[in-house]
């Protein structure tokens, strides 16, 4: 990593409240072998020692309760990390990570609270990508025949070989990212991951292929397959 002196921050959305994944409680805080999903999200992202500062942003609603159960964990991990009330959107928690950045952070790393199994590896490559290119993600290829549905009707069959579906971490030069939100911002205009905002602004995001098992717990079945892949370690 020939620009890790450069100072690097991680922001971790985990304010959202898993509205398909059906629980009593948000997903994220939902514990399996002891400790929360957002912990071993976390541990993996602390694990590669990459990154300098964590931003986690977390529900509006209990934020000291939250805040309080994973400061419980996170004392031991001997890294900087910060808490902060997230928006009732993704892209309004992101924004208030960006917000929190100091101004000697040039690189933001931006990471699924739900997605706990991002290897160091996989951050290493976008890592490197990103200090290239300014803008990098990762993503998996599709290995499914991909079709464009309107009303219950095929409309046309996609070509598979350039679909992927992207993952994160997504890396950005800081003042990129914040380029993009301020756009977006102005154009009340948001994306559904922050690579979307940086394209709406015209500059090139480049991807690197990630990990099949990076997947965001999202619904049950996804948390089962957790279980089991942790299970077998």
């Amino acid at each position: 990593m020939s620009k890790k002196e450069a100072s690097v921050a991680a922001i971790i959305p985990a304010a959202g409240k898993g509205k398909r994944f059906k629980s009593e409680i948000p997903k994220q805080f939902v514990e399996i072998k002891g400790k929360p999903i957002l912990i071993w999200t976390i541990e993996a992202l602390a694990k590669s020692k990459l990154i300098d500062r964590f931003f986690v942003v977390l529900p509006k609603d209990n934020f000291e309760n939250w805040k309080e159960l994973l400061e419980k964990f996170v004392s031991n991990l001997n890294i900087h990390i910060f808490f902060l009330e997230g928006g009732s959107e993704r892209w309004e928690s992101v924004w208030k990570g960006l917000l929190s950045l100091p101004e000697e952070c040039q690189w933001v790393v931006i990471h699924d609270g739900a997605r706990p199994l991002v290897s160091t590896e996989v951050l290493k490559n976008v890592m490197a990508k990103a200090w290239e290119v300014k803008a990098a993600i990762c993503a998996y290829p599709s290995t499914d025949t991909v079709k464009n549905v309107k009303h219950d009707k095929i409309c046309k069959t996609l070509d598979r070989t350039t679909i992927w579906l992207a993952q994160t971490p997504q890396i950005f030069w800081k003042d990129l990212i914040l380029e993009a939100y301020r756009e977006a911002l102005s154009l009340n205009k948001y994306g559904t991951d922050d690579a979307s905002l940086v394209e709406m602004i015209g500059y090139p995001v480049y991807v690197v292929e990630g990990d099949k098992k990076n997947i965001k717990i999202t619904t049950k079945d996804d948390l089962e397959w957790f279980k089991w892949h942790i299970s077998k370690r």
